[in-house]
């Protein structure tokens, strides 16, 4: 329980007067979508990654935001992870203001064959800003595949749009 108290208090807690916006983003395994992989799952499988993510005030060359993750794969066993996190988004990539570049850093829990196991993840993201509201965005994802027999570090690639859903007032 600890381990959800700490993150939960700073995402909540931290600098939540400067926050300026609340956006959502859904995100696809472009992989397991188009080929899928060598693990018995085919073209077609969903492995959908969503976010709720508070952003901070921009500064000079971007801004600070925190997340609640969710992903859910129809792979075999299924697949559950639950996790929160932070980043730096960086405006102003390549001297365009239409695109951003975003690392991250998270922890979680994944549950699958009903045993649950903690899992650090990280993620870098680019996006192209399409409107005031909405982007569209690629991430490559790592996460610490602690469910598996074996422990890896697994890659995935996803795409997807993210929603401004509304901003807060400073």
């Amino acid at each position: 329980m600890l381990l959800w108290l700490v993150p939960m208090v700073l995402l909540f807690s931290t600098h939540i007067s400067a926050q300026n916006a609340i956006s959502f983003s859904a995100h696809q395994d472009l992989r397991l979508l188009t080929i899928g992989d060598n693990r018995g799952n085919n073209a077609g499988t969903l492995d959908i990654l969503t976010r709720l993510k508070y952003s901070g005030k921009e500064r000079e060359n971007g801004y600070y935001f925190y997340y609640l993750e969710y992903e859910n794969a129809s792979i075999k066993n299924n697949y559950n992870r639950l996790g929160v996190g932070f980043g730096y988004a960086l405006t102003h990539t390549l001297n365009n203001k239409k695109i951003e570049f975003s690392p991250t850093i998270g922890i979680g829990n994944i549950h699958r064959k009903n045993i649950n196991s903690l899992s650090l993840s990280g993620s870098v993201s680019l996006a192209l800003i399409l409107n005031k509201r909405l982007k569209l965005s690629s991430m490559l994802q790592f996460v610490d595949r602690s469910d598996l027999k074996i422990k890896v570090l697994r890659f995935s690639f996803f795409v997807g749009l993210e929603i401004r859903l509304f901003s807060l007032k400073s």
